[in-house]
């Protein structure tokens, strides 16, 4: 069994490139880089997939999904703002490391280290 650095990506195993009935394509999980980026990277991009689906779409559907969208993109930058904040407090002040901890939960912009 092969040993994958952490972040490949296990759909194309690095390659950046998938194979389809067209020939190879761009893989669609990395966006063609091999490595799967953060959890907060990977949303985002995952939401301009749906975008880009959506426009297929019509009536009220459209119009839903597009508000929906729109909402998780103010609410995620509102949480890199509160931890923006947060990091700029005192390091030792517990508050702010349980608000820098439940934002990145939240986000995902950051793995965890263990502390040991």
């Amino acid at each position: 069994m092969s040993d994958f650095e952490e972040g490949t990506c296990l759909t194309c195993l690095g390659t950046g490139e998938t194979s389809s009935e067209r020939g190879l394509a761009t893989c669609v999980d990395c966006d063609g880089g091999g490595k799967i980026g953060s959890v907060f990277l990977r949303n985002e991009q995952r939401m301009r997939q749906i975008e880009v689906h959506v426009k297929r779409l019509s009536g009220e559907a459209q119009l839903d999904t597009q508000w929906l969208v729109a909402q998780l993109r103010k609410t995620r930058d509102a949480l890199v703002k509160v931890m923006t904040a947060a990091q700029d407090g005192a390091p030792e002040d517990d508050l702010l490391k349980r608000i820098r901890f439940e934002a990145n939960e939240a986000l995902g912009m950051y793995t965890r280290k263990d502390e040991s």
